[in-house]
């Protein structure tokens, strides 16, 4: 069984306008209303992969009922806490030329009972089930720091220190967790993301990143890095050894997710104890086969298993 956990979860609406004009009314079409956070979509890969999942996540509102209605229609299952707040939206208008802009809310503070509530089920679940990996993922509301996702790494070691975390969070809370003595197993940043904590131009060749990554001390403390790099494939550090996948060139209808869809193969691949090569093929497979799907967050399970066998993985070291 695998977890994932979103603090900060949202409903995304995706919205079309032929211009986007600062500064004056822009009339836009709402193309599509999702269910939105890095958790769900990893969780419902995974649960899409034939792996027990269990999904954590903090919802209120009128969006939260909107979030728990659609969470009925996948195969994970939930633990829900109605904190009374309402949960965030975040609208991403696309122009004409595809050009996007993204409005993200931060998300409302909520009352720090409902975090104790979250630690005390997921104790409830380390303590009574076999569970192999957990994702804590993405932002985290107003008036939450690192600290908390620290919290959660530390009580998951104190009860089953064999069980991976895997952190796909970015900017400031990864660079604080990364300063941190209590850090995850598996990190999965984007090459923007990578390039962000580095400081170094967005690049998509391996050797450069493989230099810059083993000539810093906190991402060499972390055992396995996967840095998606879109249709470049993906780098992955393991240990002191350093591989590159690429899958076959594909006709990409729909990228957003393809990440989030990277973790959910990922802790697929965990929960089912395979290979290292294993787990970087769970992973490219099922982000492509999120980009080759109009929804979002979602694999189609033979395409994932024809991409599979497409993936090249070639040892850098």
């Amino acid at each position: 069984m695998i977890i994932t956990v979103t603090i900060n979860p949202s409903v995304d609406r995706l919205y079309h306008v032929s211009k986007l004009i600062p500064g004056s009314l822009n009339r836009v079409d709402l193309k599509k209303r999702m269910v939105g956070g890095k958790g769900f979509n990893a969780g419902r890969v995974s649960a899409l992969l034939d792996t027990k999942t269990v999904v954590f996540g903090f919802i209120g509102g009128e969006n939260g009922k909107f979030i728990k209605k659609e969470a009925k229609k996948d195969l994970y299952d939930t633990v829900f806490f109605d904190t009374k707040k309402e949960t965030r939206n975040c609208l991403q208008i696309i122009d004409n030329k595809d050009v996007k802009t993204e409005i993200n809310e931060n998300g409302s503070p909520i009352d720090p009972h409902y975090y104790d509530a979250l630690k005390g089920r997921l104790k409830d679940l380390l303590l009574s089930q076999k569970i192999t990996a957990i994702s804590l993922n993405g932002s985290l509301p107003k008036g939450c720091t690192y600290h908390y996702y620290i919290e959660l790494m530390q009580l998951i070691r104190e009860i089953t220190p064999q069980c991976q975390i895997v952190l796909d969070s970015s900017g400031s809370i990864l660079n604080d967790i990364l300063k941190s003595d209590t850090l995850p197993d598996i990190i999965k940043p984007n090459e923007h993301e990578i390039a962000e904590y580095l400081n170094i131009p967005v690049t998509t060749d391996p050797n450069i990143l493989i230099k810059d990554i083993h000539n810093n001390p906190q991402l060499n403390a972390i055992p396995q890095i996967f840095v998606s790099l879109g249709a470049k494939g993906c780098l992955v550090k393991y240990e002191n050894q350093y591989f590159y996948a690429l899958q076959r060139p594909i006709t990409a209808i729909n990228t957003e997710g393809s990440g989030d869809s990277m973790v959910g193969g990922i802790l697929s691949a965990l929960d089912k104890k395979v290979s290292i090569s294993q787990i970087i093929r769970y992973a490219c497979a099922a982000g492509t086969a999120n980009a080759m799907n109009i929804k979002t967050g979602f694999v189609d399970k033979e395409i994932f298993k024809k991409l599979i066998s497409n993936i090249k993985i070639h040892k850098l070291n």
